[in-house]
């Protein structure tokens, strides 16, 4: 099966990032992309409701927090708190991707959500430790649930690709186009939403879309 990334990291800030069909040409099938959003079309100010402009007819459902900017990115406009965005997928095997930019946030995190009902119920996420150079795997809401971790060397400036898959109870985490951690493991097998997770920051996320396995 043909894995899918869109953009190789790190990069500098001031990359232009371009538009998801002109990315990869040689080794992006299309025919994997389900849905996406790339951040760039029918800007608005918040991220709730708003429809996916790529693939089949799906909508966000976001923290209030989170808006699309003219710049073509989504972030949150506080780092006070946790801050979700999900789509349902119907299927609790998926595999979604992004692009992350770091923008100097000291004490936060970012990354992907799978096997998502709820903000109060236990699914996984991929996120980036800014203020500890870690990628994370592992679940929330889950009380001495298992975390995995693999270093990772960002600074402000850059920008990571993150690709989350979980097929039955294999997960793997890759980040910019490298496997950082991979699992088995059977502890979490319902939830049919995917998504972002910010942690306490305002890294912006570019180019996220994803599919059903």
């Amino acid at each position: 099966m043909k894995a899918f990334t869109l953009f190789a990291g790190p990069v500098a800030s001031d990359s232009t990032f371009p538009a998801w069909n002109a990315v990869l040409p040689s080794i992006l099938d299309y025919n994997l992309i389900s849905f996406g959003d790339t951040m760039a079309t029918n800007v608005q100010v918040g991220m709730n409701g708003r429809a996916l402009p790529i693939g089949s007819a799906r909508t966000w459902t976001a923290s209030s927090q989170i808006q699309i900017y003219p710049d073509g990115y989504a972030a949150p406009n506080s780092t006070a708190s946790t801050y979700l965005a999900s789509v349902g997928i119907g299927s609790v095997n998926s595999e979604c991707s992004c692009s992350i930019e770091n923008v100097g946030d000291t004490s936060s995190a970012c990354g992907l959500t799978a096997r998502y009902t709820n903000s109060g119920s236990p699914f996984w996420m991929g996120r980036i430790s800014f203020a500890s150079n870690l990628v994370i795997l592992q679940t929330a809401n889950v009380s001495g649930g298992p975390t995995y971790q693999a270093p990772l060397v960002t600074n402000a400036g850059d920008v990571h690709t993150m690709r989350l898959k979980l097929d039955g109870t294999t997960i793997g985490l890759y980040v910019d186009d490298t496997v950082a951690i991979e699992i088995d493991d059977p502890g979490l097998s319902t939830g049919t939403g995917v998504g972002l997770r910010w942690v306490n920051s305002q890294s912006r996320i570019h180019n996220w879309y994803g599919r059903a396995l």
